[in-house]
């Protein structure tokens, strides 16, 4: 059994090129045998622990995993599952996954033993050198005061239905991630050990009839000091995060202090993140919300919410499908104390919104309120219309990346009425160096002047500009490029029909964008 089984799939482990791949295969081996274990699940186990280079959202960190889980199927050890979203192991594979997992003589230190009806704690002796320790789906009811695991990082505890207790003490300094540890109602215990933990995943079945955090959490026992991820998934009942309006003097201000990321996913009833004044120097660190699959939500964030966010960098918003827009305006509601009227907000992705109209709703946001944001992508947001007014394109200054796809409606990406207010838009998005349109059937023009008799087309200046992508567009008959802009430009992809049938206004201007175009093959940039 060991020559001929074992050592031809340690092989195939030590073929594999990175390390990345080799702990992907190891953290499978934590599952109990026969598991379908999710590859989401494995994500967030990956990124809890530090496990992907240079990768800093979910959404990389979901792609990379997906190439790992693809590398190891490729060489058979990992299997297709019938269930979706998930992936199967050997029994003998898994064999050898943990015979690699606890050799001392290897860096990765695993005890595992899910899914072994174990009562007990491990020894002494094996929880010194452990690293990685999985006691799920077992029969251990208490665990131990102080123990001794100077090395641990990962430890997985769920469906241990009859544990009750866990000492005060047990909390371990070293752990830096303590996943799911139940699916059952919150007891004492748990909020305690939770207030403890850098990552908190609270997926459905928790506690019925939660309608916003504090019903989940005992936050004003006081702050989660240690909390930077926190995820919640499929809480049918949660209408808010928090409902400052019905609660204002239950959270501490500090009560979130170290929190850098939020990930909201399957929120059925969720209407508004925050409902109320955010407290000053709430959420201080937070810089990455994540939502997806939030049937209910219409609008993300206020101005005023937006500015009380004063580390937010990144916003995503995915598979909503009653979201029409993201950010609202209201002159004269500003949080108090919060003087800041710039957002650190650098990044928006929104994908498959399609009762999405506006990304800006209400009053002309004041100058400056969007100024860092560099990138921002759309994809299936089937209902817009038009991308920017002017007033909202003003606060684009550091705008370098636009991504707009498979929006059916989208006509133009910035309108303007006539109106000698806006004499300088060619100067607009001086900072942008890619422009990447695709499937968008009904556009016109980047930008149309609306006079009162007829339209007129808008040439920018473009200094940054280094890359144009049109695909499938085929009523874009003009480009916004003059004789004298875009001095920088570097290459236009697309359609050899389309660019043949573009018109120009300046024969000259075709002639020096000629050289820079490259015809795109087959669904390159679908």
């Amino acid at each position: 059994m060991y020559g001929k089984v074992f050592l031809p799939l340690k092989l195939s482990f030590d073929r594999l090129e990175r390390d990345e791949t080799k702990l992907c295969f190891l953290f499978c081996c934590l599952f109990q045998e026969d598991a379908d274990i999710d590859v989401q699940l494995l994500t967030r186990y990956g990124m809890g622990e530090g496990m992907f280079r240079n990768v800093e959202t979910l959404e990389e960190a979901s792609d990379r995993m997906h190439i790992l889980i693809d590398e190891l199927k490729s060489c058979c050890l990992l299997l297709h599952s019938d269930k979706e979203g998930c992936v199967k192991m050997h029994d003998v594979t898994r064999d050898v996954g943990k015979w690699i997992s606890s050799d001392h003589d290897n860096q990765y230190e695993f005890l595992i033993r899910a899914g072994e009806e174990v009562r007990e704690w491990p020894t002494v002796e094996e929880m010194k050198v452990c690293k990685r320790l999985s006691l799920m789906e077992n029969l251990i009811t208490t665990l131990p005061d102080q123990p001794e695991c100077p090395n641990i990082m990962t430890l997985l505890l769920q469906r241990n239905y009859r544990m009750r207790i866990i000492p005060n003490n047990f909390f371990v300094p070293e752990l830096t991630i303590f996943i799911e540890i139940i699916t059952y109602p919150l007891s004492k215990w748990v909020k305690l050990l939770l207030k403890r933990s850098e990552r908190i995943d609270l997926v459905e079945g928790c506690q019925e009839g939660v309608t916003d955090i504090l019903h989940l959490l005992d936050v004003e026992g006081g702050g989660f000091d240690s909390l930077k991820f926190l995820l919640l998934y499929n809480f049918s009942k949660m209408e808010h995060f928090i409902h400052f309006v019905e609660k204002p003097h239950r959270v501490p201000p500090n009560a979130f202090g170290r929190l850098q990321v939020m990930y909201f996913s399957g929120m059925d009833k969720l209407e508004k993140i925050f409902q109320g004044q955010l407290p000053h120097g709430f959420l201080g660190n937070l810089r990455e919300i994540i939502i997806r699959e939030c049937r209910k939500l219409k609008n993300i964030l206020p101005y005023h919410h937006l500015l009380g966010l004063q580390s937010l960098e990144e916003l995503s918003v995915e598979e909503c499908e009653e979201v029409e827009e993201v950010f609202h305006y209201e002159e004269g509601i500003i949080e108090e104390g919060h003087a800041a009227t710039t957002s650190p907000l650098s990044e928006l992705y929104f994908r498959n919104l399609p009762k999405l109209t506006s990304i800006w709703k209400g009053d002309i946001p004041p100058p400056g309120t969007l100024y860092n944001l560099r990138k921002l992508t759309l994809n299936y947001c089937r209902s817009l219309r038009c991308l920017f007014s002017p007033a909202l394109a003003q606060n684009l200054q550091q705008l370098e990346y636009l991504e707009v796809r498979w929006c059916d409606e989208i006509e133009e990406i910035l309108s303007v009425e006539e109106d000698n207010k806006y004499a300088m838009l060619p100067r607009l998005l001086p900072r942008l160096q890619y422009i990447h349109l695709s499937c968008l059937p009904k556009l016109r023009s980047l930008c149309y002047r609306h006079n009162r008799g007829g339209e007129s087309h808008v040439l920018f200046d473009f200094p940054c500009l280094q890359t144009i992508i049109v695909s499938y567009c085929s009523n874009l008959k003009r480009l916004p490029v003059g004789p004298q802009s875009a001095p920088k430009l570097e290459e236009i992809r697309g359609e050899n029909i389309w660019f043949e049938e573009l018109e120009w206004e300046d024969e000259s201007v075709m002639s020096r964008l000629r050289p820079l175009f490259h015809p795109i093959q087959g669904h390159e940039f679908f």
